[in-house]
């Protein structure tokens, strides 16, 4: 249900904003375990090759 001035009633789209949240809260643990595995990777082959000195 809209009003005239198109938007909208109170309440429409709450489910919208949960939706996000949801995911937002869902993907951002899944981008630390990423992010983590990424630098560990990188750490090791930087600590592979040394210094160089």
């Amino acid at each position: 249900m809209s009003t005239a001035d198109g938007l909208g009633a109170p309440g429409d789209g709450a489910g919208t904003g949960g939706l996000v949240a949801a995911v937002a809260a869902a993907a951002s643990p899944v981008g630390a375990v990423l992010g983590g595995l990424a630098g560990t990777r990188f750490h090791r082959e930087v600590d592979e090759a040394g210094l160089g000195l």
